[in-house]
């Protein structure tokens, strides 16, 4: 890693497609540090890249989904009908769908570089939001009966012992949740392993 790679016996063309000129300086000083001889063009828009894209044999096109002028599947035809289909580097938030779009070109999302997080932080937020939901209609109980409660009502030790009871179940709930959030984390454990 960091060490430069072997000169190909032809000349290796890259398309680094960004709208920040400072993005693509650095972009560019990494390729040519990695890829030492490589030709290396810059487009600030789509429109600009379909144009060189067109006129000239490009190997790697390094682009963000997104630019000023719309999104990198605007390049989908022009890459589909290259004649030496160029390999396509897209960095940032990496979206399914965009994968999906040029998949029909055999291009492919890299798993490594989708960008969800992992499997045990979607389900550790899966069970906050469950706790959340089972917990707000309890808090609003008890915020009814504690209402009811300072209205000087006669049946304040009934009140004290159904806010008791609420609290316990809400904190029985957390604990009902918390077992299926680690139920989850260990089937998906076993399941990928």
């Amino acid at each position: 890693e960091g060490r430069p790679q072997p000169v190909p016996d032809k000349e290796f063309k890259v398309l680094v497609i960004n709208s920040s000129q400072e993005l693509a300086k650095e972009i560019t000083m990494q390729l040519t540090l990695h890829l030492p001889g490589c030709s290396i063009m810059y487009a600030p828009t789509l429109e600009l890249a379909k144009l060189i894209l067109k006129k000239r044999v490009i190997d790697l096109v390094v682009s963000c989904p997104i630019l000023v002028d719309g999104s990198i599947s605007k390049l989908q035809e022009i890459l589909k009908s290259s004649k030496s289909q160029p390999s396509l580097v897209v960095f940032g938030k990496a979206e399914e769908s965009l994968a999906q779009l040029f998949s029909d070109a055999d291009y492919r999302l890299n798993p490594s570089v989708k960008s969800q997080p992992p499997v045990n932080q979607r389900i550790k937020s899966l069970g906050a939001d469950l706790r959340n939901d089972l917990n707000n209609p309890l808090q609003e109980i008890v915020a009814l009966l504690f209402v009811a409660k300072n209205k000087g009502n006669e049946n304040a030790p009934i009140i004290n012992q159904a806010l008791d009871a609420i609290g316990k179940a809400a904190k029985n709930m957390a604990g009902v949740v918390k077992s299926i959030e680690e139920r989850l984390l260990c089937a998906v454990g076993n399941s990928s392993s």
